[in-house]
């Protein structure tokens, strides 16, 4: 299975919406990129994600974000309904519920939603910083370290790879 494209959501309880922190389409699913896209609808397949999530976290399908520039805004706003906000940055867009209805309505329609659902029985849940160990790592001495040594970072022994771990 290729990745086709990420996106990154965080709850916003505070706006009772759903926060895309970062969304990108893989660089052969993006005409910006290329000519010769891969596959059409990445973006609507991840607002469609975002959307289906908001309503399920109980935010009715309200979602927001910054477009990358005013081209992509007008874009969002073309095909995916998103509406202009202008609050927080000048490319702040949101999504309602019927415009999320209609992304999860498409999803449902094209089977993509079917899929989806499915391909997140074998998706790991994600790590989160609050569950990580409260420890700070050199990350550039223990690549320095390893190359020296002519191996991957995994392959050095937990006592080497514990010598570039502090406690906060």
């Amino acid at each position: 299975m290729d990745i086709q494209g990420l996106i990154a959501l965080e709850k916003d309880a505070n706006s009772k919406a759903l926060y895309v922190s970062w969304m990108v389409a893989a660089p052969q699913n993006n005409k910006e990129i290329t000519d010769d896209v891969k596959n059409v609808g990445v973006g609507g397949h991840l607002f469609s994600i975002a959307a289906d999530k908001s309503f399920e976290y109980g935010y009715e399908g309200f979602l927001y974000g910054f477009a990358a520039n005013e081209k992509l805004l007008w874009h969002y706003s073309k095909v995916f309904g998103a509406i202009h906000v202008g609050i927080l940055h000048p490319y702040h867009f949101m999504i309602d519920t019927v415009s999320a209805k209609k992304l999860e309505r498409y999803m449902i329609m094209s089977g993509q939603m079917q899929r989806y659902k499915e391909s997140l029985s074998e998706t790991p849940g994600p790590i989160l910083m609050k569950d990580m160990p409260s420890i700070s790592i050199d990350y550039r001495g223990l690549s320095a370290y390893a190359k020296d040594k002519g191996i991957e970072p995994a392959a050095l022994s937990k006592r080497e790879k514990d010598s570039f771990c502090k406690a906060k």
